[in-house]
């Protein structure tokens, strides 16, 4: 597995600049591509990559800045240099990331409960 990354080496080398050189060309909301349809010219050209793998390695690209302006719609994933896309798209990550930070707040209570009541535990 790659350094400070959970993606494969073999991932990083070859399906990234992949995806990278095809996401580059989708300039606007009308050249948008869905994620399934990436994922099965993917395994077209021999590289089984399931949805969740695939959201990893967009995860990596936009980490990386490998395609600038990459969001994501309900038409699929294109480029954009539109402030109030890129806005609406900011909006829409920070609450998925809201979502998302409230049952690991809870399970974090949760293991310090169990850290702190003697006996208790689950096995």
């Amino acid at each position: 597995m790659a350094k400070e990354s959970m993606l494969e080496d073999f991932e990083i080398k070859t399906i990234v600049p992949m995806v990278v050189e095809t996401l580059n060309h989708k300039i606007g909301k009308h050249n948008a591509l869905k994620g399934h349809r990436l994922c099965s010219w993917l395994l077209a050209c021999g590289h089984d990559i399931n949805p969740g793998r695939f959201r990893l390695i967009i995860n990596y690209i936009r980490s990386n800045d490998l395609v600038i302006g990459l969001v994501a719609g309900s038409k699929g994933y294109y480029r954009t240099d539109d402030p109030v896309v890129i806005q609406k798209w900011i909006e829409k990550e920070i609450g998925i990331i809201r979502q998302k930070s409230r049952p690991l707040k809870r399970m974090r209570l949760y293991l310090h409960e169990l850290a702190n009541t003697p006996n208790l535990s689950m096995k």
